[in-house]
């Protein structure tokens, strides 16, 4: 059949151009699945209370794939339409052929149906991924600030300038332990206090810096300019 909305259906029937080859198998089957998983399951969001069906036939060799609604079904017969699709994914020797009758009515639920019923099959059932953050994700909800832990010591100005675990004057350059523990230790390098230096200066600017490495790319005039400044 072809892509006619008329004799579109949610259900596609796989059987094979080779009459020597088994759709059933079970190489053919994880390649229809990955299929499905890497590209209908990404556009389309399939839950998992009405997934994608894969009905494997194994007498009759064939593969029926249910899909939840019309639409799902006409993209993946438009999707195994695509030639350069069907190389990539190995899927030439394959023939995708809609239904005559749904296998789901309007409400998404089986059809009565009076004719034989399907013998006993394997079933995979596909749905999409999980998204990030969940549907149920609550977005007006706001994170609770971070717990601050009050048995670190801060090396703050605010604080007194003895440590008190070793009795020393952290406002020195030095190495101090904020924290011991069994798994690490949690050391801190500090440096000396610049606000003696800062009295000095009437800004932050006029604190002399080592002048950074001099770059093949720069020319005479760039790095004259620069020691005039």
């Amino acid at each position: 059949m072809g892509l006619d909305s008329e004799l579109t259906t949610d259900t596609i029937v796989v059987t094979s151009n080779d009459p020597k080859l088994d759709v059933t198998a079970d190489k053919i089957v994880q390649t229809i699945q990955q299929w499905l998983n890497e590209t209908i399951l990404l556009s389309h969001e399939v839950l998992a209370t009405n997934p994608i069906q894969v009905i494997i036939l194994r007498k009759f060799k064939r593969i029926l794939i249910i899909s939840p609604n019309v639409e799902i079904s006409k993209d993946i017969m438009c999707l195994f339409h695509m030639t350069q699709e069907v190389v990539e994914r190995n899927l030439s020797d394959l023939q995708f052929n809609y239904t005559l009758t749904n296998s789901h009515n309007g409400n998404e639920k089986e059809v009565v149906k009076e004719y034989l019923q399907l013998p006993p099959a394997d079933k995979l059932f596909l749905i999409s991924p999980p998204s990030s953050p969940p549907p149920e994700f609550d977005y007006s909800k706001c994170e609770d600030i971070p717990k601050v832990n009050s048995n670190i010591h801060s090396l703050s100005r605010g604080n007194s300038a003895q440590d008190k675990g070793s009795g020393r004057d952290t406002s020195k350059p030095g190495t101090y332990t904020l924290l011991t523990s069994n798994v690490a230790n949690i050391v801190v390098d500090s440096c000396a206090d610049l606000d003696d230096d800062l009295n000095t200066y009437s800004t932050v600017n006029n604190i002399k810096t080592a002048a950074p490495p001099r770059s093949i790319f720069d020319t005479d005039e760039e790095t004259e300019s620069e020691v005039d400044e």
